[in-house]
């Protein structure tokens, strides 16, 4: 029997999946910002590999912007210069990111959306019966809001009416019609100048329990999330006590399913999930009734 309450985690390759440009590379390849030093350390580093915005911006809190250090040594001897980021710059960046993304909304993109995992698998839970979805959004943009508005108008108009569904969506890291949460995690070392880098010293985000809520729920769904390093105070906890022994049936374990985009994502999504229950990955899938998806097929 399937689960009424759902948790739906979901991170930017939702997005990506529907066809959306919402990756910080599209970021840098369509903005451009030549005076602003931050931006342009950041941009230098994207055009050679994939990069990891959170770590970036602690190195750069810690060591300087390198491309001020190499290039500009002689003409700027400042330390805040040299060794220190520059909070209009920083607010500049993410502001130019805020703008970049509203840019990023579904009448962009062609019908092609409904043959897409992130579609199909919206498209089942609003199929369901009774359904009671809680998402946790660390996405900026109001896609999964959208979307939910294209089924209940296109795909389920009239039988909505006797569909018990409800929805609630948190959005953790703000969104674009208020403000955006853009930074780094609070376990990251930086330079004390630099606060205003964490995501908790900003007033917009959710102080929402995520912890609790996983614990609530039977049945978790992660879509695009990466559950990278910087991210690891949200799942660390919950994620060790699905490793702990217990007796329930296979029909009552928590159900738990992650999307993932192809060979690679799975097996980084694999590794995170080995770091963190701390070795013991083996235990949480016999557990717990684990599932992966391959969104890319």
């Amino acid at each position: 029997m399937e689960n009424k309450e759902v948790l739906l985690i979901l991170g930017n390759g939702f997005d990506l999946n529907l066809g959306l440009k919402t990756s910080y590379n599209h970021f840098f390849e369509n903005v451009k910002l030549p005076e602003n030093k931050l931006f342009e350390e950041l941009h230098l580093k994207n055009k050679n590999s994939w990069i990891d915005i959170e770590q970036e911006l602690e190195e750069c809190s810690n060591k300087g912007l390198k491309c001020v250090v190499d290039r500009d040594i002689n003409e700027h001897k400042s330390s805040i210069k040299l060794h220190r980021l520059i909070q209009e710059e920083y607010n500049q960046l993410k502001g130019e990111l805020k703008e970049y993304l509203k840019t990023q909304t579904i009448d962009k993109i062609s019908k092609t959306y409904s043959h897409t995992s992130a579609f199909s698998l919206l498209f089942k839970l609003c199929d369901r019966e009774e359904i009671d979805i809680t998402a946790l959004n660390f996405n900026y943009t109001n896609t999964l809001n959208d979307f939910f508005s294209i089924l209940f108008n296109e795909y389920f108009p009239a039988s909505m009416m006797n569909r018990k569904f409800k929805k609630s969506i948190e959005f953790i890291h703000g969104k674009l019609n208020t403000d955006i949460v853009f930074g780094i995690d609070d376990k990251a070392v930086i330079n004390k100048e630099h606060v205003y880098l964490y995501k908790s010293f900003d007033r917009n985000k959710t102080a929402k329990n995520i912890n609790l809520l996983l614990e609530l729920h039977n049945e978790i769904i992660f879509f695009g999330y990466s559950l990278g390093e910087t991210d690891k105070s949200y799942f660390e906890d919950f994620f060790n006590k699905r490793c702990l022994f217990n007796e329930t049936s296979k029909e009552e374990q928590i159900k738990i399913t992650f999307y993932y985009y192809g060979e690679e994502d799975y097996k980084n999504i694999y590794y995170r999930l080995v770091k963190l229950t701390n070795y013991n990955v083996s235990k949480l899938i016999q557990y717990n009734n684990i599932e992966f998806i391959d969104a890319s097929k």
